[in-house]
């Protein structure tokens, strides 16, 4: 079994918490620092990364799930599997 990145730990709970209604940015950053030290940095790189859809109500930023989740997925599993493909070729090249 490999270890998750750190990012994988801040990707899930952003995706959990966004899984069933839209959320507050500002109380999804509080709760993600009071229960798992997340930093605003991260929570908001993970939003970045997952695409997740912003819209503004009340002066407020509320994010939602990203409608797409299948391609995170495909992304991520391309992206290892080019990362697996470098190593392999290089290791061949030696």
């Amino acid at each position: 079994m490999t270890e998750l990145p750190d990012c994988a730990w801040v990707h899930g709970y952003v995706l959990n918490r966004l899984e069933e209604r839209p959320v507050r940015l500002a109380d999804l950053v509080r709760l993600g620092k009071a229960e798992f030290g997340f930093t605003d940095q991260e929570i908001e790189a993970a939003g970045h990364h997952l695409a997740v859809n912003a819209h503004v109500v009340d002066g407020e930023i509320y994010w939602t799930r990203p409608e797409n989740l299948f391609a995170i997925w495909w992304g991520k599993r391309t992206a290892h599997l080019s990362d697996y493909r470098e190593r392999h070729s290089a290791s061949q090249g030696s």
